[in-house]
Parts: structure tokens; sequence; C-alpha cells
């Protein structure tokens, strides 16, 4: 399947970041000095170029993960692109977000399948979702509604709509699975995925979907949510 290069933003990307410890684990690491960041020393994302981009720092985002019952304020990190190469494209700088994480969303990708499995499957009253946010995190600053949890089942429809999009075109070349049409079949479709590379669980999917439509280099779609290079 041929993969296009889609626009980039003007000023800074969001580049899908593989943890492979827990959001809480990595907090703390940060947080402690000792996580390793890549240094992109062999190729900047942004130009190509190598020793190019340099880490400059962090900005904030709150993170709300139902599965280890936090909010926590995460810090993202940012590196800035000395344009060694020259691009044509206006980019400065690019953030490395974790991958469990949605663009411009508190709440974490399983955070956010939790909700939908209560909703879709389980038939539970917005109310009854609320209420298990407010068992499981014991937080003032969570101010969740069922105005917050409408916006959350947006954000499904429109990861629902952006898979069966994908699996349409890739049924033209070699997929040969079922393709999900409900909402509920593309619940399940995440919730069973398991792919050899990349596993499974529901970050699983997602990142299967950034990396088969090129990944950062190929400045790709995200599954879940709306970088900031798309906006």
């Amino acid at each position: 399947m041929e993969t296009t290069t889609n626009p980039r933003g003007k000023f800074s990307i969001q580049i899908k970041y593989v943890l492979t410890v827990s959001i809480s684990e990595y907090y703390y690491m940060v947080l402690r000095k000792v996580w390793e960041f890549p240094s992109f020393s062999s190729e900047c994302p942004i130009c190509g170029g190598s020793n190019c981009c340099v880490r400059i720092g962090y900005y904030p985002r709150y993170v709300l993960s139902l599965e280890e019952g936090i909010l926590l304020l995460i810090p993202i990190a940012r590196f800035l692109c000395k344009r060694k190469n020259k691009p044509k494209i206006k980019d400065l700088t690019f953030s490395l977000l974790p991958d469990c994480l949605i663009p411009y969303m508190q709440l974490t990708i399983d955070t956010l399948m939790q909700v939908t499995h209560n909703k879709l499957v389980k038939n539970k009253t917005n109310e009854e979702i609320v209420s298990l946010f407010y068992f499981r995190i014991y937080e003032a600053r969570l101010n969740l509604s069922s105005e917050t949890l409408r916006g959350y089942y947006e954000l499904f429809e429109q990861t629902a709509q952006k898979i069966k999009t994908y699996l349409r075109e890739r049924e033209k070349d070699d997929y040969t699975g079922k393709i999900p049409h409900t909402l509920v079949e593309v619940y399940w479709f995440l919730d069973k995925f398991d792919d050899p590379q990349y596993g499974k669980g529901f970050r699983s999917p997602a990142l299967w979907y950034h990396e088969s439509l090129g990944g950062f280099r190929n400045n790709a779609y995200f599954l879940f949510g709306t970088p900031y290079q798309f906006r």
C-alpha cells in the first residue's frame, strides 16, 4: 500500500514516542533525571540532518489514567532543529508524546477504551462512568461531567472512522480480515488486536496504524486524536 507525505505544521510537530514502562514510571524517572531520551544524532526528525537537533526542555500536560489511578502533570520533552539540511518545511521544534497518550486530551488510550467499553458494551450511564473515575482517582481537579464524556465518545467515533477507512484501503491491496462497521465492532477489533511486531493492547493498533502510514518520517496521522501538525 502506498503512503503519501502529509503536510506538516508551521512551527512544531508531535512525534509518537514508544514507552517500555508505565506512564507513572516514566514520570518519576524523568523527574529523577535518570530517563534517557533518544538523541536523534543520526537523523533529525525535521530536516534529516545528523547531529542536528538538541533537547531544549519540556512542556507540562496532565495525564489521566484509570488503569493506574492517577492524575499527573507529565513533562513532555521538546527538541529544536538547527536546520542543518535547510528543510523546506517551517517546523522549528518537535516534541515526544508518549505512545499511551492522546494529543490534546488528558486521558490515556487505555482509559479512553475503558470509558468506551463501559458505554458501548456494558451500557452504563454517563453518571455511572463519571463515578468510576472518582472512585478510582481521588483528585479534586478532575472536574469530570457528562459533557466531558461526550468529548471522549466523539474522539472514539473519529478513531473508528479512521480505522474503517484505513482497512477499506488496505482491502484493495492485502488485507483479508473482516472490516468492522459498527462502533462496537471497532471496539472489539482494537481489543482483540494482536500482531507479531506490535503485540497486544490498545496502544498496539495505534502504533501499527501510525507506522503503517510511514511513522514520524512520513509525518503520519495518529489513530487516536490529532497532533499539533494537523490542526
